[in-house]
């Protein structure tokens, strides 16, 4: 081989050793970027796996608190996130961002998290100017309008949540899920987030409100996803209740309530980063610290405070109870005109009857143009409450009978069907069909006067007058023309008249006023609670009317003060079961409040002064209609059914022995109505991610 042969044989091998080593670094480059890419995707779903592991520690510590507590932790979660963040195991640790839609008032000061108060990207940790707030503690809910740095809160502790103050009547188009409202003050809703928010309605305060004002707040609250501004109006999309049901907007301003924005940042050991960003709301939002509801929640599908505060009191209380009742009302009080009207209390309108139906005789809701001793009112709800499944169904109603009021019967009515149609699934109330009557049960609070015609020969004892039907009222039965003492079950008058229990000095269902020398006998009809049935398609009592439980109540005359009544009832295997709960001197403008519904109450029927409500034993029970489980509860298996006895409502009633209308009665005022079904400690809203607020 030549020399210059061999030369090039060298360079050669010499230029593949260097082609060699540069693909050898190629490939070692390449393994190395590929498993540098695996490390780096897999430490980023680790940094995510860290960001969602912040989301359920949030959720898992809030998920049981409210009001002071939910604020303190949302503190404490902030100030153990500082420095290096809250470690998760040995993975990696989480930063967490809470920033409140409310604030907490204390020590005569506001507080919030160290993010600060939630502004709709104003770059500001509070709104400015003169606003409307609304402060709710555990015992009140108050309005103030101010700055709010400028405001005095009150000595108690409170959630102090903004309020958007509207003009004319929100407009919710169901079909869209869109709230149109117009401001009082375009910078009212400017504060409210652009994107996710949980709002509820405030009712609107009289225009000559002395503020502080009284506050009256609605049970159901939404979610919206955006909000938008054109000028003029302001438009919140997809708006989802967190309720099913009837609410009117009438007369209402909308409140921000009470949720956070989280941030949660979770950080791996090798830096790798990732976070979640999305909305909690707190179980108690807009309620008070207590909630009034004790281990129980209701989520009303009707409510309305039947207290109108505009300029047109009359025609706004018509709107509202054609939103919950529509043409459910007996014929002689449909109409704003006719029928009832919006009555001027001291403590704001109430809706007051100025006419009752005549109804057949020893009917309920049977309307006649004959001569009758049956007078009412009913109004019955467009939407159902189902009384089966958790812990059943509830309704209330607030009665306010005026000063000098010698006889009463008016409260809820529940298990409510109408006869003329009313089958699975129809929500048809565009016609009145009270007018073929209805079947179902009510409760209500009654006292009157009562006579008897008494004759010793024969043990003859006819009913000669009575301010309450006597198929309603222990002691009597119907006998063809006219009521006797029930003699039945070898207990006559005398023995309710007497009734005394081990405790001596309980009042007696009956009181004797005085003897007439004729033999006739002249009673008191005391304070009471009477469970009653009324079916309009049977003929005579016990049929058509009657009672089924009654519970003594103390010898107050109820009058010149609102009283609360609510029952609770949930139908197991075709039997319903009832329990009934009175407030007394309730305070209308704390709205819907319902006593607990999920504990024992050792109350004993009578008043307490450290107790707002008060559980209803019962004296005496209807057999065979209804019996006794226990002391505070009432069995019957009337009024049973899936989609059936599904309506809600309240009544007043008048019974006359001369076949007219007293023309001095005078007649209850109402407000507060609300129906729903009961949970186990929850509601349609407890904390946790809230549906249509993740961004």
């Amino acid at each position: 081989m030549h020399s210059s042969q061999k030369g090039s044989v060298l360079l050669a091998v010499i230029a593949g050793i260097v082609l060699l080593s540069v693909l050898g670094v190629v490939v070692v480059s390449l393994m190395t970027d590929s498993v540098m890419i695996g490390v780096s995707g897999k430490e980023t779903m680790q940094a995510g796996y860290l960001a969602e592991s912040g989301k359920e520690l949030v959720r898992t510590q809030t998920a049981k608190l409210n009001s002071g507590a939910l604020m303190e932790k949302a503190q404490s979660l902030e100030t153990a996130s500082q420095d290096k963040g809250i470690a998760i195991g040995n993975t990696g640790t989480v930063k967490l961002k809470l920033w409140p839609s409310w604030f907490r008032w204390y020590d005569q000061q506001l507080h919030t998290t160290v993010s600060g108060w939630y502004p709709a990207g104003k770059g500001t940790s509070a709104p400015t100017g003169e606003q409307r707030w609304l402060a709710v503690t555990q015992n009140s809910a108050k309005l103030h309008t101010g700055e709010l740095y400028r405001i005095d809160f009150g000595q108690a502790a409170a959630d102090v949540y903004l309020v958007g103050r509207t003009t004319g009547t929100p407009v919710y188009d169901d079909s869209d899920k869109t709230l149109t409202v117009t401001p009082t003050k375009q910078n009212d809703f400017a504060w409210f987030p652009d994107a996710g928010g949980l709002i509820g309605l405030v009712r609107r305060p009289l225009d000559n409100a002395a503020f502080p004002a009284d506050a009256a707040i609605d049970t159901v609250r939404f979610t919206y996803d955006r909000k938008t501004f054109d000028g003029t109006h302001y438009v919140f999309t997809n708006v989802t209740p967190l309720a099913s049901g009837s609410v009117s907007f009438a007369n209402k301003d909308i409140a921000l309530g009470q949720y956070f924005r989280i941030l949660s940042e979770g950080t791996t050991g090798n830096g790798a980063r990732a976070a979640l960003i999305w909305h909690a709301n707190g179980k108690n939002s807009l309620r008070r610290e207590n909630g009034g509801t004790g281990n129980s929640e209701i989520t009303p599908n009707a409510s309305g405070s039947l207290s109108p505060n505009g300029n047109k009191p009359s025609q706004e209380l018509h709107k509202e109870m054609q939103d919950l009742f529509g043409n459910n009302i007996t014929g002689s009080n449909q109409g704003t005109n006719s029928g009832y009207t919006a009555q001027q209390l001291a403590s704001g309108y109430a809706l007051t009857t100025k006419t009752l139906q005549p109804s057949v005789e020893n009917h309920f809701l049977l309307p006649t143009k004959d001569i009758t001793t049956d007078y009412w009112f009913g109004a019955a709800t467009k939407t159902k409450t189902a009384f089966t499944g958790n812990y059943g169904g509830a309704v209330q109603i607030s009665v306010f009978p005026p000063a000098g009021t010698t006889s009463l019967f008016a409260g809820t009515l529940f298990r409510l069907t109408t006869l003329k149609k009313d089958n699975p699934g129809d929500d048809d109330s565009n016609a009145n069909r009270l007018g073929n009557g209805v079947a179902g049960l009510g409760m209500g609070i009654a006292y009157g006067n009562l006579g008897i015609d008494y004759w010793v020969i024969g043990k003859v004892s006819h009913v000669r007058y009575s301010s309450i039907n006597p198929a309603l009222l222990p002691g009597f039965i119907w006998s063809d023309t006219h009521f006797d003492v029930d003699r039945t079950k070898g207990n006559d008058f005398y023995d309710y008249a007497n009734y005394l229990t081990a405790k001596k000095n309980t009042p007696k269902l009956y009181s004797r006023v005085f003897d007439l020398t004729d033999g006739d006998e002249s009673y008191k009809i005391n304070p009471m609670v009477i469970l009653w049935a009324y079916d309009d398609s049977k003929t005579n009592p016990p049929s058509s009317l009657r009672w089924l439980a009654v519970s003594r109540l103390n010898n107050h005359t109820f009058t010149g003060i609102f009283s609360r009544i609510v029952v609770q009832v949930q139908e197991e295997n075709g039997v319903n079961y009832i329990r009934g709960w009175i407030e007394k001197n309730a305070q209308p403008s704390a709205g819907i409040i319902w006593p607990n519904m999920n504990e024992a109450d050792t109350d004993s029927g009578e008043y307490g002064d450290d107790s707002n409500f008060s559980l209803l034993q019962w004296d005496f029970v209807n057999t065979p209609y209804a019996s006794l489980p226990t002391p505070d509860t009432v069995s019957t298996l009337f009024a049973t059914g899936t989609g059936m006895f599904e309506r809600t409502g309240f009544f007043e009633g008048v019974y006359s022995a001369t076949g007219s209308q007293p023309s001095t009665f005078n007649r209850p005022s109402f407000r507060n109505f609300a129906a729903g079904t009961v949970n186990a400690g929850e509601n349609g809203d407890t904390s946790g991610l809230t549906p249509g607020l993740v961004e």
